[in-house]
């Protein structure tokens, strides 16, 4: 959930209607696993088998799990089960689509409101014990981050992972594609709109198709 002045966001995280077979200690665990993050209060309510927290940044986006007390994986409002994290690592764009960022001009996230590597590391290994198998890393557009490649590095070994993939406009991709597929990035997606020249620069308000 976004809130706030402008678009300084903090992503809220809720895991409710919990089954009476999770016990008390376990929803304990996890607050205490995700206090770090959190701006505002955590909390438990009994009643509603719920854990709510408000977490800093946009460095990850997930709602709404569901615990199983005999350790199924997660589910979704229609019981299907959610194997698969994404994981927004910047909120910045070298492109402009119109379609996505309209507007002219945006009030970025302070840097110091980004998770860290180390804390993606942590809420990924926490959604993992909830049925998480599979990571996706966004933005934004994630080759902006600098150093991602660590990042990776430190999923990509991860032994419940089993596929780790990214997402990205390809701007970049020509000089960050050996070292991420070095640091253990099992696939990607190249995000293109058309291979026409001038639509591509009306679409994204840059002339970039030629590094694509």
């Amino acid at each position: 959930k976004s809130f706030g002045p402008g678009l300084r966001r903090y992503i809220a995280f809720e895991l409710r209607d919990l089954p009476s077979g999770v016990p008390q200690s376990r929803l304990s665990e996890l607050a205490t696993l995700l206090s770090p993050f959190a701006r505002g209060v955590i909390a438990i309510v009994p009643a509603q088998r719920a854990l709510t927290l408000s977490c800093k940044g946009c460095g990850l986006l997930g709602t709404a799990l569901e615990l199983e007390a005999d350790g199924m994986p997660a589910t979704d409002a229609f019981g299907r089960p959610l194997g698969t994290l994404r994981i927004s690592v910047t909120d910045r764009c070298n492109l402009r689509c119109h379609y996505c960022m309209p507007q002219e001009d945006y009030v970025w996230l302070d840097r110091q409101d980004l998770l860290t590597f180390e804390e993606i590391e942590t809420l990924a290994d926490v959604f993992a014990e909830a049925g998480v198998r599979r990571v996706r890393l966004t933005g934004g557009e994630p080759l902006l981050r600098r150093n991602l490649d660590a990042l990776v590095a430190m999923l990509a070994r991860k032994p419940w992972l089993t596929d780790l993939a990214l997402t990205t406009n390809g701007v970049l991709l020509g000089d960050a594609a050996r070292s991420l597929r070095e640091a253990g990035l099992h696939r990607l997606t190249v995000s293109l709109d058309t291979l026409q020249a001038d639509r591509f620069q009306r679409l994204t308000r840059m002339d970039a198709l030629p590094q694509v």
